[in-house]
């Protein structure tokens, strides 16, 4: 078993149902998000674990063989790490084919140390958005590297499309809300 605490918060009952467990080998947490934002939940897991490493994800991720060990060994090491993430040139990288540093992770996974100190932003960021990147730009702030390492893993990306523009809309606000808090830096998201 992995020194790590695994959230993962899907918006129903069903969702989380849909998350694949079989390879996942740590303290599993599966959340239903009832209208709370996912960096208010997260930062509740974050702050009552005692595990080294925590880790937060969409039910639409899925882990493949040595997955978690991939992403726990990574952040263990010091990183702040997720399946997906993109570069300022604006380059993704994926866990799968392409891993390397990026500037931001994608919301659907992250995994870093708890004595990094990084918290989730969950005033500013109140909805299902955002708050991962935020985070990775906290990260950079304090020298911690963000990366996409080598693991076999995917995201599928299927939550939201069936209210696509609403979706599109909601993820716009929480961006630019993103983009008002970080005015110094190149704002670069998935």
């Amino acid at each position: 078993m992995l020194d790590l605490c695994l959230v993962v918060v899907g918006a129903d009952k069903h969702e989380c149902k849909s998350f694949n467990l079989k390879y996942v080998e740590c303290e599993l947490h599966l959340v239903i998000n009832n209208g709370s934002g996912t960096a208010a939940i997260a930062n509740r897991f974050l702050n009552r674990s005692s595990k080294t490493v925590f880790g937060l994800v969409h039910p639409d991720v899925k882990f493949g063989i040595g997955a978690t060990r991939a992403f726990y060994g990574s952040a263990l090491s010091g990183n702040v790490c997720g399946v997906v993430g993109r570069t300022t040139g604006l380059r993704y990288r994926w866990c799968h084919w392409n891993p390397g540093l990026v500037h931001a992770l994608d919301d659907c996974c992250v995994f870093f140390r708890k004595d990094s100190e990084l918290t989730f932003d969950d005033v500013t960021f109140d909805k299902w958005s955002a708050h991962v990147p935020d985070l990775c730009f906290q990260a950079h702030m304090k020298a911690i590297p963000v990366v996409v390492p080598k693991a076999n893993a995917s995201h599928r990306g299927t939550r939201y499309f069936l209210g696509y523009r609403h979706h599109i809309k909601a993820w716009e606000t929480e961006v630019q809300k993103l983009r008002d808090k970080w005015l110094d830096i190149q704002v670069v998201t998935t």
